[in-house]
């Protein structure tokens, strides 16, 4: 792992909406929460960019984990472990590149530090509908789906240069996942298999850490 690089840490807060999932649980139980919001998720990048313009690449790993109470005795929860190839468009400033941080980037704040991300990604989803006796008239009851799923983001985002090394960006996205089918309670004996896909609001803050401006500053001094 060259510490001579930049990586980044990821703080995000997702809103998934599930419209067909959330229609089964309204019919059958009286719900009325979003299955699987808020969720929470943290990531880690690595940073490589084109060399003559403001192009920039992120792939990610990330971890996401949710827990909803959907009624007393009616809880979803999932987990999912996600690879995400970010890439940042500098539209206002695609041609002015030193291959410096944004903080010692010449122009207007907003120029060169606004951007457009694009997220195509994979990730595995473990989700568990669970509901207790009260819910269900019998012994309480488990339902556990496992999905492979494909996604695609849209978003804005903002460098906000604190220093040389350090870099905060807050971001928001839209993403759209792929259609899945989920098995879902019914009743106590029986389950309902519902097609579905859902879409996600994101808000996220990135740390980036610019150690390979750092070590070449520290080069050039000596």
């Amino acid at each position: 792992m060259k510490l001579n690089a930049q990586y980044g840490v990821r703080a995000k807060i997702n809103f998934d909406r599930n419209a067909n999932i959330n229609s089964h649980f309204d019919k059958r139980f009286g719900t009325t929460k979003n299955v699987f919001a808020p969720g929470y998720e943290l990531g880690v990048d690595y940073w490589f960019k084109l060399k003559k313009k403001r192009i920039e690449f992120l792939p990610e790993v990330a971890y996401y984990y949710s827990n909803t109470t959907l009624k007393d005795g009616l809880n979803a929860n999932a987990n999912r472990f996600i690879f995400n190839f970010n890439t940042q468009i500098y539209a206002l400033d695609l041609k002015d590149d030193c291959n410096c941080p944004t903080f010692a980037k010449q122009g207007p704040s907003i120029n060169k530090g606004f951007f457009l991300n694009i997220t195509p990604g994979i990730s595995f989803q473990t989700a568990r509908f669970t509901a207790d006796a009260t819910i269900m008239g019998a012994e309480k009851s488990e339902v556990i789906n496992k999905h492979l799923n494909f996604h695609f983001g849209l978003g804005l985002g903002l460098d906000i240069g604190i220093n040389e090394l350090i870099t905060i960006t807050p971001m928001a996205s839209y993403f759209f996942n792929g259609s899945k089918l989920y098995d879902l309670y019914v009743n106590s004996v029986e389950e309902a298999s519902v097609e579905t896909s859902f879409t996600q609001l994101q808000f996220q803050v990135r740390t980036g850490f610019r150690f390979d401006y750092k070590s070449s500053v520290y080069k050039r001094r000596r």
